[in-house]
């Protein structure tokens, strides 16, 4: 953050963090307001909105049952998806929002990891089974791609615009 507000082609009040999976699960570490990666102070202000797709660790057990954030947060996940599973998700983010967090979530019904993803047949990866035993499942969901490509900019524009 700090970095970016330094660059003359970057706007310092408008800058997002999105992420996917992995870096879903970034975004919600760098937006967390006890986050030990965060600055204690940003003289240019803060990230204006951040975005996670399927995000990794998206629940209490990762994240504590205290989370939350300033910065408002779109999280967008298939209900498909078994290895960030949405229940938890939205539980995690329900607490957060009842702590006074911004957050706004989607689940697309059917949906697996990797939805917005163009032309993923449904395919199961045996070989990147977690220690749980659980098998990850990607796909193409056309609808979840269509909606999380359009509210992604809608989201972003409400926060970012000025």
């Amino acid at each position: 953050m700090l970095f970016l507000q330094t660059q003359s082609f970057v706007r310092p009040d408008r800058i997002a963090v999105i992420g996917w999976s992995q870096g879903g699960g970034a975004v919600l570490l760098a937006i967390g307001a006890q986050s030990l990666g965060r600055p204690a102070q940003l003289p240019q202000g803060d990230f204006g909105a951040a975005v996670a797709f399927y995000p990794t660790s998206c629940n209490t057990q990762f994240k504590g049952a205290s989370w939350t954030s300033a910065i408002p947060l779109l999280v967008l996940v298939g209900d498909g998806d078994v290895t960030h599973p949405a229940a938890a998700c939205k539980s995690f983010l329900d607490g957060a929002a009842a702590r006074g967090a911004t957050v706004e979530m989607q689940i697309y019904l059917g949906a697996y990891h990797h939805f917005d993803w163009p032309d993923v047949p449904r395919r199961e990866v045996p070989s990147l089974r977690n220690a749980e035993g659980v098998v990850p499942i990607y796909g193409t969901d056309p609808a979840a791609r269509e909606d999380a490509f359009s509210r992604v900019p809608a989201f972003l524009g409400r926060y970012l615009s000025n």
